[in-house]
């Protein structure tokens, strides 16, 4: 019988737990870091380690095979390459149908967890690049069972680099959620971007307590807010309301962004 994988929430970390965690893999490679994830599979007649598997799975994916299928083929095709760089191994030709009965077995959130803090921590120098916050739907995911994940993360403007991945539940939306993970990035002092979906006063809040900054789309949705920006862009001689720390606005759609300012 196979064993179950228990993964643990990076939200369930102390503080000093998370720091630790940065640190040792900002010293690992992405294939000793895979070595800290839970594998469901028993030990029993095991051919590849999953750390193997994923650091093949990761090169055939940058190399643009984009099914399991492909994933196989390029093993098959690169085991010069693979023989080179894991000498020490007898089987170097994992097939597509193992990729497909693995990769369900995995916890995602333990992936997911994994990845950000080894990216967090591989980073260097540290970056001042602003990040953005958005969330996707998942291309052609859709099935007869499920509706297609929608993914909510934090990346870099300039590095393209995802720091955070987390699937929003069909249940809740992204307010909530990007609220609750920008805590665990740990990164003060940069500056974050988002839709008029997050023009929240909570979303402020946590982004001043994370002593950090965010750029933020003004619409309707907060029509208070929207009326001062109007009235402020239109006459000059008004001042707008005193923001709390941590606000920037940058853009005001609509009648806002084309109204005229006397001269």
């Amino acid at each position: 019988m196979n064993c179950t994988a228990i993964s643990q929430p990076l939200s369930s970390l102390t503080a000093e737990q998370r720091e630790q965690l940065c640190k040792d893999c900002a010293l690992l490679s992405l294939s000793q870091a895979f070595a800290h994830l839970p594998d469901p599979r028993s030990s029993h007649g095991l051919r590849y380690d999953l750390p193997f598997l994923l650091t093949c799975l990761v090169a055939a994916l940058l190399c643009n095979c984009n099914h399991s299928e492909a994933v196989g083929q390029w093993c098959q095709g690169q085991r010069p390459l693979l023989q080179r760089v894991f000498s020490q191994r007898r089987f170097l030709s994992p097939t597509g149908a193992l990729y497909r009965w693995l990769l369900p077995q995995l916890s995602i959130q333990a992936l997911e967890n994994l990845l950000s803090c080894w990216v967090r921590a591989t980073l260097h120098p540290a970056s001042p690049s602003p990040i953005a916050l958005d969330g996707k739907v998942v291309r052609g995911a859709k099935t007869a069972d499920q509706t297609a994940p929608n993914l909510l993360s934090f990346r870099t403007h300039d590095e393209q680099e995802t720091l955070l991945q987390v699937r929003v539940q069909d249940k809740t939306n992204e307010i909530p959620v990007a609220q609750a993970m920008l805590p665990l990035i740990v990164q003060p002092e940069r500056i974050y971007t988002a839709d008029a979906l997050h023009t929240q006063v909570k979303w402020m809040q946590v982004v001043h307590e994370c002593q950090d900054f965010t750029v933020l789309t003004v619409k309707e949705n907060q029509p208070t807010l929207f009326l001062d920006l109007q009235t402020y862009f239109a006459d000059p001689m008004l001042t707008a309301p005193r923001m709390k720390p941590g606000i920037v606005v940058a853009d005001v759609l609509n009648t806002a962004a084309s109204a005229s300012v006397p001269r």
